[in-house]
């Protein structure tokens, strides 16, 4: 049962990465710690942190995003960086991918294997009542 659930999370994964290797090469280097309260564009809230300058930070500001954690401050600083709106459009189709298609496909198939196993359940409670039945006769 475990099989598919982990086929959906590696493909999950294989998204996360194609995606962060793709921000790298477009947002690579343009987030770095701002001086003072703000440097162009980019606010000194820590969201200096959410960039794409290596891996692990590319996967971590995908997971924010996929999350859907304060997404417009994530995109306008990503466009002020860029100049440009590309990034919005590279966001939109990390989210369609993300939330519309492979989250829905991992809830799907996390639902239908709790139904399977509650009506295999079901059949074996069924299965011995039905031994208690003959034993009581």
């Amino acid at each position: 049962m475990t099989g598919p659930i982990l086929s959906m999370f590696a493909l999950l994964y294989v998204v996360f990465y194609i995606f962060s290797i793709i921000g790298m090469f477009g947002l690579g280097g343009l987030i770095r710690q701002p001086l003072f309260h703000s440097e162009n564009g980019i606010p000194n809230n820590l969201y200096y942190l959410v960039n794409f300058n290596d891996l692990g930070a590319s996967m971590v500001t995908l997971y924010a995003f996929m999350i859907i954690n304060n997404w417009p401050a994530i995109t306008d600083m990503m466009c002020n960086a860029a100049g440009g709106v590309w990034p919005r459009i590279y966001f939109m189709v990390f989210y369609v991918f993300v939330q519309w298609i492979i989250l829905n496909l991992v809830i799907a198939m996390m639902l239908e294997i709790y139904t399977n196993v509650s009506d295999e359940q079901d059949a074996e409670f069924e299965k011995q009542k039905n031994i208690k039945k003959l034993m009581d006769h």
